[in-house]
């Protein structure tokens, strides 16, 4: 029987999260499954799965910075992020061994190719944004380890329609390619008929800018006369903050329950990371504010992307004030000709079909 190593980086929970639609069809596939992860990664796809295997795993351990350029903090660990890599390279050999595994699909994480099985890299940053001195630089080795793979997959619409602006682009990479088209855990949900709450904060992304962005638009929050939801990013945290001044706090949410949520008329403000665009297309939500992380390059072109490409509002972290954002009557916008290309379903098959060796 095929078993198939599923293992999303774990840097902030996105990469997590747009797993799941391939989790999902890989048990119509009636493969068995096993999950490479942290605990808090564990936590919230043990909530979904409870028939697949996980394995514990440590990750880079690449800590973000507080402030400052995210691309120059990034360059300034690659040692540490190569020592991970090779420590993830080693360990690989000895789970496929142990584990039986047969199939490898990584979510950026660059360690787990292996000769004697069949792998798959997912990214939607094949060109990473950077200052443009770097660009280069990253760019060779990103795509140094990317082709230690079999195959490329893109979570992206194919070209004009594509998402991620010219980051999801495949030029230069040498390994055969597929669009797998948005990955998304809200794919075929619909939000629900009844306006629940005014605003919804999604609170994403790693530490410590997590609870900056928490702390920050908490302590400036004055309307009593809107309801808001706050979700806090954190599976596994069991204790809730108690509710007050019309806020309601949860944790974690599920995918069902938060595009239940997602009502036309309900204003969503939320970081501009790629999972969560991916989200808000599968959904037309588009009465959203996007608010980049300070420094973190990929996220604050995405934002400009979007604001170019669809015309959604962004604001700055730092800027941000509750009393100059007029949600009542700020004017939003609605996606145009939007259209969702399916291409999972073939890629995985592909992927299943194919013998342990380069097509």
């Amino acid at each position: 029987m095929q078993k198939v190593l599923v293992a999303p980086l774990d840097w902030g929970l996105g990469h997590t999260t747009r797993c799941i639609p391939v989790i999902e069809q890989l048990k119509k596939s009636g493969v068995s499954i096993a999950c490479l992860v942290s605990k808090r990664q564990k936590d919230l796809l043990g909530e979904i799965f409870s028939d697949i295997e996980f394995i514990d795993s440590n990750g880079y351990n690449i800590t973000y910075p507080s402030s400052g350029n995210l691309a120059i903090a990034m360059l300034l660990q690659i040692p540490k992020l190569l020592s991970g890599i090779r420590k993830e390279n080693k360990q690989i050999s000895k789970l496929i061994a142990q584990y039986g595994i047969t199939h490898i699909i990584s979510d950026n994480r660059f360690g787990l190719y292996n000769s004697s099985v069949k792998t798959a890299f997912i990214t939607h940053q094949v060109h990473l944004e950077a200052p443009a001195l770097l660009k280069p630089v990253l760019f060779y080795l990103n795509r140094y380890f990317i082709e230690k793979f079999d195959q490329m997959w893109i979570p992206d619409n194919p070209p004009p329609g594509n998402l991620a602006g010219s980051l999801s682009s495949p030029s230069g990479i040498r390994i055969p390619y597929f669009y797998t088209g948005p990955l998304t855990r809200l794919t075929g949900l619909k939000p629900g008929n009844k306006k629940v709450f005014d605003i919804i904060l999604l609170i994403s992304g790693p530490e410590p800018q997590r609870s900056y962005f928490e702390k920050q638009l908490l302590e400036h929050y004055n309307f009593s006369d809107k309801s808001m939801l706050v979700i806090r990013g954190l599976p596994g945290l069991d204790e809730n903050i108690p509710s007050k001044k019309g806020i309601t706090f949860l944790n974690h949410i599920s995918g069902k329950h938060l595009a239940e949520l997602l009502h036309p008329e309900t204003v969503l403000i939320c970081r501009s990371g790629y999972s969560t665009l991916m989200d808000l297309y599968s959904m037309n939500h588009s009465r959203t504010i996007l608010i980049p992380t300070p420094g973190q390059t990929e996220q604050e072109y995405l934002a400009s992307y979007w604001n170019k490409q669809f015309g959604f509002n962004v604001l700055s972290q730092k800027s941000f004030a509750w009393d100059k954002t007029d949600l009542g009557t700020k004017a939003f916008p609605a996606f145009d000709n939007r259209s969702i290309f399916s291409g999972l379903d073939p890629t995985l098959k592909r992927f299943l079909e194919s013998k342990n060796q380069q097509n």
